[in-house]
């Protein structure tokens, strides 16, 4: 699945705005692609991305998306990406999920 348009204008918002509470950023983003098909697995969601930093901030205040970053991919100890990505999946992923209405 290719980048969604709400993908990358969330991306640039937070670029251009990056004091700008992460998901005041997402829901000026998400504005007219509530109920959208998204799939989870997709590159462009991943903590690493532009996208997903913006998800992580916006999801999960407790944790800088830096962090995310890091620790879901190498170097990162194995057992704490494993954490990470279950974190990712049980919690992060299903407020953004439930918050949009998305169909995955």
């Amino acid at each position: 699945m290719q980048c969604p348009d709400f993908a990358a204008v969330a991306s640039t918002l937070r670029s251009l705005h990056p004091k700008a509470p992460a998901l005041g950023v997402l829901d000026i983003a998400m504005q007219g692609h509530e109920g959208s098909a998204v799939d989870l697995t997709a590159k462009w969601l991943t903590p690493g991305s532009p996208f997903g930093q913006v998800v992580a901030a916006a999801m999960d205040p407790g944790m800088e998306p830096e962090e995310w970053r890091a620790w879901t991919q190498p170097p990162a100890d194995p057992v704490l990406q494993a954490a990470m990505l279950e974190i990712l999946r049980d919690v992060v992923m299903p407020a953004f999920v439930e918050r949009y209405r998305l169909t995955v």
